[in-house]
């Protein structure tokens, strides 16, 4: 399966009745069912109003995998409280990831993170903290291959052994940012058109686009034409890669590019 086949969105709470049986079907797969807290439909409420976000993997209108980010400032729930912080810390939870059984192993639990990752730091925050239990060796293995250090055991969710990991986001991203600006730079400069091999990436929409998706224009005529996507002073902006005219510009960010439209979004982490 390719990852253009899934579709990314940003969940409501219309959402809430499919979250609540994948987590259901996931639950219902695990041999040891202590290592992932069972929510309730009242959480997943609460999950998918701002500045929470909580993002569903679809395949064929059916929901496979979920990723949430929590912000619980002042609540029982706020893992910042147990860790050492700055003042000008702005911390919040990468909460849950869960991916229907048959979809393992499609790399999804460390995309998810990182398309959380990048929506904590476009809105402000520096630190995420999150829980894994010492038993789940597969989000284990992909939370440290994601950079996030481990911080302590603690007892969570009425009395279960989890290890608190956190991971600083206030430079990471930041050099990431400037890496992209510098390529997308020197793409102008050479005027090099770019092959975009869209079978990586997966489907979404406008609303969680970040630095480095992609944007796809079609004409009448099905013509296409292919843009990175990012900001540059909170300003949206697109690199636009013109094999027509042969021609790499930067123009702001619009739905229609004189004769084409938008068609497709892709959340690459270009």
């Amino acid at each position: 399966m390719l990852n253009k086949e899934l579709f990314i969105k940003k969940c409501t709470e219309t959402d809430v009745d499919d979250i609540l049986s994948l987590q259901k079907d996931v639950i219902d797969h695990l041999v040891d069912k202590s290592v992932l807290r069972c929510n309730t439909k009242e959480m997943f409420i609460h999950c998918v109003k701002e500045p929470n976000l909580t993002l569903g993997v679809y395949h064929n209108n059916s929901l496979i995998a979920l990723s949430i980010f929590v912000d619980e400032k002042g609540t029982a729930e706020d893992l910042s409280i147990n860790i050492k912080k700055d003042d000008n810390d702005v911390c919040a939870n990468f909460k849950l990831v869960m991916v229907k059984d048959k979809y393992r192993g499609m790399h999804l639990q460390i995309n998810l993170m990182w398309i959380l990752e990048r929506y904590a730091y476009e809105n402000g925050y520096t630190k995420l903290c999150t829980t894994v239990s010492p038993d789940n060796k597969y989000s284990l293995s992909n939370i440290e291959k994601s950079s996030y250090k481990f911080e302590m055991e603690v007892k969570k969710y009425g009395g279960l052994n989890r290890y608190l990991y956190v991971k600083d986001i206030k430079s990471f991203n930041q050099v990431w940012n400037d890496n992209l600006l510098a390529q997308l730079n020197n793409y102008i400069k050479k005027n090099e058109m770019l092959e975009f091999n869209l079978e990586n990436y997966y489907n979404g929409q406008e609303n969680i686009l970040y630095n480095g998706d992609i944007v796809e224009y079609k004409n009448k005529n099905n013509d296409k034409l292919y843009g990175i996507y990012f900001k540059k002073n909170n300003q949206p902006m697109i690199c636009i890669f013109d094999k027509n005219n042969q021609r790499v510009r930067i123009t702001k960010f619009t739905k229609t590019i004189n004769e084409y439209q938008i068609s497709h979004y892709y959340i690459s982490g270009f």
